[in-house]
C-alpha cells in the first residue's frame, strides 16, 4: 500500500478487506453448493440413462440371439422404459437420431412425431441439441420445459446417450429451478447475513479507527507545530496505557527535549554573541594598535624619506658649489701656471728687469694665497658633504629598520588573516601587498646605503685631493716667499731664483691636476646626489602607498 495513504484508510482496509474475501468465499461457497446440487441432480439423471441404456443393449441382446424378434424386443424395451421415474416424477425419454419421439414419459401422445424441430419458449432447439450431444458420444443440454403441461417453462438439464445398435438416443432430464431457487435463497441469506455482520464490523471500525486516529491527529499536529518551532503546545493522551499512550509520553520528552536544546541554543548564541562582540573589541584594539605601529613607522619613514630629499638637495648644491670653486681654484692654479711661465721668462731677463720680477712675485704670492683660501673653503664643503652623507647613512638605517618592523608586522598580519579563514581572506591580500611594499623598501633602503657609501668614498678622495692642492698651495707660499727673499739675494741668487722657478711651475702644473680631481669629484658627488634624491622620492611614495594599503587592511578588519 502506498507510503501516502492516511492511516484511517489502512485500518478501514485492514478490517474491510477481510470482510470482503468473505464474502466472496460466503458467494463462491453458494456457487460451488449450486454445483453440487446440480452435479448431484445430473449424477442421478446419469444413473437412470445408463440403466435405460442397459434395457436397450438387453433387449438387443434377446433380438440378435433371435428369443425376440427386433420389433417386439424394441417394444419391450421401450415399455420398460416407459415405466421408469426417478427424483419427484423424474422421466427417460428415447428419441431416434433423426428425431423422431419413441418414449416421451408422461406424454405418449407425442411418439412417433416427428420433433425434431421443436423449440424451448427461449428459442432453444433441444432436440435438434441431443442428436448432436449422442452424435458427440453423449453430454448434457440445458434448456427449458413445463413441469406439467400447461405449466411455464422452468430451467431443465438433459443428459444424453446414445444406442447405436438401433439408432436411438437416450436421455434424461431433471428440473433444476428448485436449486437456482435454494441457491437465490441461501444467496439472499448470505447475503443479509454478511450485510449485518459487514455493518457490526464496519461501526466498530469505525470506532477503533476514531479512537486511533484522533489522538493520532492530535499527536502529529502537535509534532507539526514542535516542527515549526511552536513549544508551547499541550501534548493529550499521555495516560493511555496503549501504544498511543506511548507515542504521547516519547512525544512529551520530544518537546521537553526540543526546549531544553532551545535553552542551550539560546545559551550558545548569546556566549557566541558575547564571544563575537569580545572578537571585535580585541580586532578594533589589535587594528588601533597595528595602525599606531604601522603609521608611526610609515610616518617616520616618510619623514626620514624627506630629510633625505632635503639633505640630498643640500648635498647636490654643495657638490654643485664644489664644482664651480674647484673651476675658480682650477683658473687660479692655470693663472699661477701662467704666472710661474712669466717668472720663468723673467727669470731669463732678470738682470735686466729686477723690478718686473719683484712684481710677478708679490702676484705668484697674492694668488697662491687666494688659492689657498679657495681650498679651505671647498675641504670645509667637503666635510660638511662628508658629514651630510654620514647622516644620510643613519637615515637610511633607520628606514631599513622600519622597513623590517613593516615585515614583521604585515607576518603578523598574515597569521592572523589565516586564522581567522574565509573571513581574513582579503585581509592576507592587503598583508601580503604591505610585506612586498616592505620589502621593496628594503631593497631601496640598500641602494641608497650603497649610494650613500660611494658618495662617502668619494667625498673622502675629494677631501684627499684638497688636503693635497693645501699642501701644493702652501709650497706655493713658501715658494714665493723664498722668491722675495731671492729677489732681495737677486745677485747671488740668480741660478737658484730660475731652479725655484721651475719647481714652481712643476708644482703648479700638479696642482692643476689635482684641482682637475676635485672638479670631477665634485660632479660624480652631483651625480650621485641625484640618484640619492630620486631613491628618497620613490622612499616617500612607497610610503604612501603602504599607508594606503594599511588603511584599507585596516578597514577590512574592522568591518569583518
Amino acid at each position: 500500500m502506498p507510503k501516502s495513504v492516511s492511516v484511517r484508510v489502512k485500518i478501514l482496509a485492514a478490517v474491510l478487506l477481510p470482510v470482503a474475501a468473505m464474502i466472496i468465499v460466503a458467494i463462491l461457497s453458494t456457487f460451488h453448493e449450486r454445483t453440487l446440487m446440480l452435479e448431484g441432480r445430473k449424477e442421478q439423471m446419469v444413473r437412470q440413462v445408463e440403466s435405460a441404456t442397459s434395457l436397450l443393449a438387453y433387449y438387443h441382446d434377446q433380438s440378435t440371439s433371435g428369443k425376440l424378434s427386433e420389433a417386439e424386443a424394441l417394444e419391450r424395451a421401450k415399455a420398460d422404459i416407459r415405466a421408469i421415474r426417478f427424483a419427484n416424477g423424474n422421466y427417460i425419454f428415447v428419441y431416434t437420431d433423426t428425431g423422431i419421439a419413441q418414449v416421451v414419459g408422461p406424454q405418449p401422445q407425442m411418439e412417433g412425431k416427428d420433433l425434431i424441430d421443436l423449440k424451448d419458449p427461449n428459442g432453444v432447439p433441444f432436440i435438434r441439441l441431443f442428436i448432436e450431444a449422442a452424435r458427440a458420444g453423449g453430454g448434457d443440454v440445458a434448456y427449458a420445459f413445463p413441469r406439467k403441461q400447461g405449466d411455464p417453462p422452468v430451467a431443465k438439464v438433459a443428459s444424453i446417450r446414445p444406442f447405436a445398435p438401433w439408432g436411438l438416443l437416450v436421455g434424461a432430464g431433471v428440473y433444476i429451478d428448485d436449486i437456482d431457487t435454494v441457491f437465490h435463497q441461501r444467496l439472499m441469506t448470505y447475503g443479509v447475513a454478511l450485510a449485518v455482520v459487514s455493518l457490526a464490523i464496519l461501526g466498530l471500525s469505525l470506532y477503533l479507527v476514531r479512537t486511533i486516529t484522533h489522538p493520532l491527529e492530535a499527536i502529529t499536529d502537535a509534532m507539526v507545530r514542535l516542527t515549526d518551532g511552536d513549544r508551547n503546545i499541550t501534548i493529550t493522551h499521555a495516560a493511555r496505557g496503549d501504544e498511543i499512550g506511548k507515542l504521547a509520553r516519547a512525544l512529551t520528552v520530544f518537546r521537553d527535549s526540543l526546549m531544553e536544546l532551545d535553552r542551550k541554543e539560546q545559551e550558545r548564541r548569546e556566549v557566541a554573541d558575547r564571544a563575537a562582540e569580545a572578537l571585535k573589541s580585541e580586532r578594533e584594539a589589535i587594528a588601533n594598535t597595528f595602525q599606531q605601529s604601522v603609521m608611526g613607522l610609515i610616518q617616520r619613514s616618510a619623514e626620514a624619506a624627506n630629510e633625505i630629499h632635503h639633505t640630498t638637495e643640500t648635498m647636490s648644491d654643495v657638490a654643485d658649489r664644489a664644482s664651480i670653486q674647484a673651476r675658480d681654484a682650477a683658473s687660479a692654479a692655470g693663472q699661477a701656471s701662467t704666472n710661474v711661465q712669466t717668472v720663468a721668462a723673467a727669470s731669463e731677463e732678470l738682470y735686466a728687469s729686477i723690478s718686473e720680477i719683484s712684481r710677478q712675485v708679490a702676484d705668484a704670492a697674492r694668488i697662491a694665497v687666494e688659492a689657498a683660501d679657495q681650498t679651505g673653503r671647498v675641504n670645509t664643503m667637503m666635510l660638511s658633504l662628508s658629514q651630510s652623507a654620514g647622516r644620510i647613512g643613519e637615515v637610511v638605517q633607520l628606514v631599513a629598520g622600519i622597513a623590517s618592523q613593516t615585515n614583521l608586522l604585515a607576518l603578523n598580519a598574515t597569521i592572523e588573516a589565516a586564522r581567522a579563514g574565509e573571513a581574513g581572506k582579503g585581509f592576507a591580500v592587503v598583508a601580503s601587498e604591505v610585506k612586498t611594499l616592505a620589502t621593496q623598501t628594503g631593497r631601496a633602503t640598500e641602494e641608497i646605503t650603497a649610494q650613500v657609501a660611494d658618495v662617502q668614498q668619494e667625498t673622502a678622495q675629494a677631501v684627499a685631493a684638497i688636503r693635497t692642492v693645501s699642501g701644493v698651495i702652501d709650497q706655493i707660499r713658501t715658494i714665493s716667499s723664498g722668491i722675495a727673499a731671492a729677489v732681495e739675494e737677486q745677485g747671488a741668487a740668480t741660478r737658484e731664483i730660475a731652479r725655484n722657478v721651475t719647481e714652481a711651475a712643476s708644482e703648479t702644473q700638479e696642482m692643476s691636476a689635482n684641482i682637475g680631481g676635485l672638479t670631477e669629484a665634485a660632479a660624480t658627488t652631483g651625480s650621485v646626489a641625484q640618484k640619492l634624491l630620486s631613491a628618497s622620492s620613490d622612499l616617500a611614495r612607497n610610503a604612501e602607498r603602504m599607508r594606503g594599503d594599511v588603511d584599507n587592511f585596516l578597514r577590512g578588519i574592522r568591518a569583518a
